[in-house]
């Protein structure tokens, strides 16, 4: 049995070769615990912000002008906090060397490498965004 085929919703940047100054995720607390580890995955690459999310396994890329900000949502008893994994990872200031959107099963998943060698992982399933890195 093959995975579905991935739909990509926008374009994806050209971000192979380019710096990544920034590598934030925004991840959601609801009733004081994590829900979503990488609810919105936001790139910045000195030119601009880049934002990849997720919804029914398709992959949507956006660029913003701006980055993003913690916020509260206290209709939904959530907060929204801005996590830098380029920081904590050290992928901040490394150049991107490569970018893999394979269809995965119950979900979709974008890979970033670095030229350091490290990679991370942004994978959705079942609603629920989060990350893994290696290297």
């Amino acid at each position: 049995m093959e995975p579905c085929a991935l739909e990509v919703n926008g374009e994806q940047p050209a971000l192979v070769g380019k710096l990544s100054l920034d590598l934030l995720v925004e991840e959601v607390w609801h009733q004081g615990r994590v829900s979503s580890p990488a609810n919105v995955t936001w790139i910045h690459d000195g030119r601009g912000w880049h934002r990849l999310y997720f919804d029914c396994g398709i992959v949507f890329w956006r660029r913003s002008p701006i980055g993003p900000v913690a916020y509260d949502m206290p209709e939904l008893q959530s907060r929204v906090e801005i996590v830098d994994l380029g920081r904590a990872f050290g992928f901040a200031g490394r150049v991107i060397t490569d970018i893999a959107v394979p269809a995965i099963f119950g979900g979709a998943e974008v890979a970033l490498g670095f030229d350091s060698g490290a990679s991370i992982r942004i994978r959705n399933v079942e609603d629920r965004t989060t990350y893994g890195c290696t290297g």
